[in-house]
């Protein structure tokens, strides 16, 4: 018989077992193993150490970097082992700094960093070194993947500065896209009355954006447009609406409210939206919507009344 919570415990002291933690500290760096003890696979962790050169660079306030290595036991009979690195860099940039000084910061300091982790840790590829910029103690963070173009890395620090400084309170971004190498999108955090500006600002620099402020929710993968992202607040403002969402631009408006089927409040928001006068935006495409109940009941229409074909 197997009593209830038994094959729980065992499964939990499995895992116990299975895994080995060691830490060691040899020639000034602290390096964290983990082993699995039943398929002698094995991680380890080590800071590496840097060279002091970064501390001269204007803007930057501290930096780490850590080599993540795995060894991957041989496929074959008599094929040895191997070591695979991957190397994350985390540098912090003061919180005043303008968009051009955070730009230039990033910059400078890649260029002493790269040829000294190249040096450390030959053995790792370039596709396998990711740096994280974070901007002071605020939520505003830029990640970039290998041995890019330093000034894709400039440019996404700038623009996360320039989108703080419209309004945002979170910023994360990439540097650039892995597929096409254009700009990295921007997810982006602000108050609602902010949003359109924080979009103008991001179509001004030519980064695509998403951005949520409480009830408004703006998605797309191309510049935004800050007409949209005007309806968008303007529709999450009314009465008893919970959430206004638009993935431009192939996706209809979406309002949800508390509301259930035959409730006066769902023809009340589908009138305002049919009445609104601040669409179509740069588009110039009609955007249709649809107003949904939490409880039930939907009404469809098109946004200022311009109908599609």
């Amino acid at each position: 018989m197997v009593m209830p919570g038994s094959t729980r415990r065992r499964e939990l002291w499995v895992g116990i077992v299975a895994v080995g933690l060691v830490l060691l500290v040899a020639g000034g760096c602290a390096v964290v193993m983990l082993i699995n003890l039943e398929t002698g696979s094995e991680r380890a962790s080590t800071n590496l150490e840097l060279p002091d050169e970064w501390r001269s660079v204007h803007g930057v306030r501290d930096v780490t970097a850590v080599d993540e290595s795995r060894r991957i036991p041989g496929d074959n009979f008599g094929e040895a082992d191997r070591w695979e690195h991957s190397v994350r860099v985390e540098v912090t940039l003061a919180d005043d700094l303008s968009g051009a000084e955070a730009a230039a910061a990033g910059r400078d300091v890649l260029r002493l960093l790269e040829p000294e982790i190249a040096r450390l840790v030959p053995e790792t590829p370039a596709d396998r070194i990711s740096t994280a910029f974070t901007v002071g103690s605020t939520e505003c963070s830029v990640g970039a993947s290998g041995r890019g173009p330093l000034e894709a890395v400039g440019d996404a620090l700038a623009d996360a500065v320039a989108l703080r400084e419209a309004g945002a309170t979170t910023v994360s971004l990439s540097a650039s896209q892995a597929q096409t190498g254009g700009p990295g999108k921007a997810d982006v955090r602000a108050p609602k009355d902010v949003l359109a500006q924080v979009a103008t600002v991001a179509r001004h620099r030519q980064r695509p954006v998403d951005l949520l402020g409480d009830e408004a929710w703006y998605r797309s993968n191309e510049l935004p447009d800050p007409v949209a992202v005007k309806l968008v607040v303007d529709v999450s403002v009314r009465p008893s609406v919970t959430t206004a969402q638009l993935s431009a631009p192939y996706s209809p408006l979406t309002v949800l409210l508390e509301a259930a089927e035959g409730d006066r409040v769902l023809d009340d928001v589908s009138r305002w939206l049919t009445a609104y006068d601040g669409y179509p935006g740069r588009s110039g495409q009609p955007l249709a919507y649809v107003v949904q109940g939490t409880h039930g009941g939907m009404v469809e229409g098109w946004v200022g009344g311009v109908r599609g074909p």
